[in-house]
């Protein structure tokens, strides 16, 4: 007897099989504008591109370690309005992603021991400074003042300067002890609390002898001029320090810190929760949305965390860590530092919606997005990304 239906079942079972497969669907982004900012194969970006009101800024950092300057672009056309490249003539040190701040229609960013500060409408050199003591990477922004850390050998500060001179006064001086040089004070972030200001505050160090960090966190308010509070937040450990501005939400802080995401009462620094995971939290850090916490792990993973109790919600796997995360409408976006991908998630569920890999990559596949991270324009939909050669605007159309 022959079974005419065989090839049917057959068919009914690749389809089937087909439709249980999870796939990710392609994004719902429009390439607006792709503009060259570095010359072919010999730079990358430093850090987040950076939006203020005359355009978007990028940076360009040699593959050795060498500072190259700024491009101001314009956000609608990628148009580049000027190129900036007067720092001194040694190299610069690495720059950290969030060591621009803008006031005014000035710029100001720190690189290690150098300090500049430049007119954006024209790309002119308003003044810079180069001192013996090296800068904190990240700034904190109240008006027209800047707060950082600085450090040299056994010391540190906390330093307060204004977009207006690159004068600076000192908030407060770390106390020095035996185990060897403090790091720079920063990441900062700075809140209202009444009618004071508080400066929440890595305030670590590191024992060169063994190696280890020593994380502190340290809540100083600047209106009266004391610390309010200074505590270790774990144990000493190899590369061990808040790695991300201090997230302060409901009179409580979240902070990464190397395997541990913690969560402190804003007003006395006491532990209320602590999560340990099998991985350390360095270059993502972690992200509120939608009364959900995010924390991206090195252990490729994404963790969705009740930020009440520091349950777990949800654990999204990933193909290595990610930049630092961006949340926007409903999504979450970053780009995966083991694939070099673009990743939007689904802030109501922790999941992915969808990968994105760079337009020039099929042709050539040094061009990734590049790990410096991104940024977006709320008002205008915009999300503006670079790869290694090109600096790209797209339209976010969900």
């Amino acid at each position: 007897m022959e079974y005419k239906w065989t090839p049917i079942i057959c068919m009914l079972f690749v389809v089937c099989s087909c439709c249980n497969k999870e796939s990710i669907p392609d994004s719902p982004l429009k390439l607006v504008w792709q503009e060259k900012i570095h010359e072919d194969g010999s730079t990358s970006t430093t850090f987040e591109p950076f939006l203020c009101e005359n355009g978007v800024l990028f940076s360009s950092n040699a593959f050795d370690g060498t500072f190259l300057g700024y491009q101001l672009c314009d956000k609608e056309s990628g148009k580049i309005k000027w190129i900036w490249q007067d720092g001194f003539s040694i190299k610069e040190l690495h720059v950290g992603s969030q060591n621009v701040s803008f006031w005014n229609g000035q710029i100001v960013s720190n690189q290690g021991n150098r300090r500049f500060c430049i007119d954006v409408e024209t790309g002119e050199t308003i003044w810079k400074e180069k001192n013996s003591y090296a800068y904190g990477n990240d700034l904190a922004q109240d008006g027209q003042y800047i707060y950082t850390g600085r450090y040299l050998n056994y010391d540190s500060w906390l330093v307060r300067y204004s977009f207006q001179s690159s004068i600076e006064s000192v908030v407060y001086t770390n106390e020095t002890d035996s185990l060897n040089m403090r790091e720079a004070t920063s990441p900062p972030a700075i809140i209202s609390q009444g009618k004071d200001k508080w400066l929440v505050y890595n305030d670590g160090f590191v024992n060169y002898d063994t190696g280890k960090g020593h994380p502190w966190l340290a809540c100083y308010n600047l209106t009266v001029d004391t610390m309010v509070w200074r505590i270790q937040i774990s144990d000493p450990w190899f590369h061990a320090g808040v790695s991300d501005i201090p997230l302060i939400h409901n009179n409580r802080i979240y902070v990464a810190e190397s395997f541990h995401v913690v969560c402190l009462d804003l007003f006395t620094g006491d532990e209320i929760w602590r999560r340990t995971e099998n991985g350390a939290f360095f270059t993502g850090g972690i992200l509120m949305a939608e009364g959900k916490l995010f924390a991206m792990c090195e252990n490729l993973t994404l963790y969705t965390i009740n930020p009440e109790d520091g349950n777990l919600i949800h654990a999204e796997g990933n193909n290595g860590s990610g930049t630092r995360m961006h949340y926007h409408k409903g999504r979450i976006y970053y780009v995966g530092q083991g694939d070099g991908l673009l990743h939007c998630i689904d802030a109501s569920t922790g999941k992915h919606l969808w990968t994105m890999e760079g337009p020039e990559y099929q042709k050539d596949d040094d061009l990734f997005f590049d790990n410096a991270g991104l940024a977006i324009d709320p008002e205008t939909d915009m999300l503006y990304i670079t790869d290694y050669r090109y600096a790209y605007g797209y339209k976010i159309l969900e």
